[in-house]
C-alpha cells in the first residue's frame, strides 16, 4: 500500500497501462474521506467469458492501523477465486498491510461475484476494487477496459436520516449496453 502524508492538501493519483498499452486505468485517492470501517464493492459485471488471466475483478483493502480484522461477506458462493480461496473472515491486518481477493470472470457466474460485496473492518481502512480488461456488455461483444477506484466508505455516502437519494448524469458514452453505471 501506499500512504501519502502532506503539511497541505494535495492530489494523489495512480495511473496505469496494459501491457501492449491498449487498455489504461486512473486511481484517485479520496484521502481522509475514503477512510472507514463499512464498504460496498464496485466491479464490471464482465459477462465475457475469457479465462486468460488478463479479465480479473478484484477487492484490496490497506490496514491504517495495527491489529485491524476485516471482513468480506455478500460475495457469491460459487466464485472461483484467482488467489485460491483465500481467507474471508478475521483478516489481521497492521498498518500498511494489504489483502487482496480477486477472480477470473470464467463463466457467467463469476461475472459480477463481487459487485456489492461488503467489506467491514474494526478500524479503518482504504478499500481499492475494480475490474482489469473488464467490461460492463451486457451483450458479450468483447468490449475491454480498466475500471478502480478507491471507494468511499458507507458513512460518507449515506445521509443521516437514513434516507438514499443520489444524483447521476449521463455521459458522452456511446448508447449501448457497454454504458452502464455502477451505482
Amino acid at each position: 500500500g501506499i500512504i501519502i502524508n502532506a503539511q497541505y492538501p494535495i492530489y494523489a493519483s495512480v495511473r496505469l497501462l496494459s501491457e501492449d498499452a491498449a487498455q489504461a486505468g486512473s486511481l484517485v485517492s479520496k484521502g481522509l474521506s475514503g477512510l472507514g470501517k463499512d464498504f460496498r464493492a464496485g466491479t464490471f459485471t464482465n459477462l465475457d467469458s475469457f479465462n486468460n488471466g488478463l479479465w480479473l475483478s478484484f477487492i484490496s483493502v490497506m490496514a491504517t492501523e495495527d491489529g485491524t480484522i476485516v471482513n468480506f461477506t455478500d460475495i457469491d458462493n460459487d466464485v472461483d477465486f484467482y488467489n485460491n480461496n483465500p481467507t474471508l473472515s478475521n483478516v489481521s491486518l497492521n498498518t500498511g498491510d494489504v489483502y487482496v481477493v480477486s477472480c477470473i470472470p470464467s463463466t457467467t457466474d463469476n461475472g459480477d461475484a463481487f459487485l456489492g460485496a461488503r467489506i467491514t473492518s474494526n478500524k479503518n481502512i482504504v478499500v481499492n476494487s475494480g475490474s482489469t480488461n473488464g467490461s460492463n456488455d451486457a451483450e458479450n461483444n468483447g468490449a475491454r477496459d480498466y475500471g478502480i477506484d478507491q471507494i468511499a466508505p458507507l458513512k460518507t455516502i449515506q445521509q443521516p436520516s437514513g434516507e438514499s437519494e443520489y444524483i447521476f448524469i449521463r455521459g458522452n458514452g456511446l448508447d449501448k449496453n457497454i454504458e452502464r453505471p455502477i451505482i
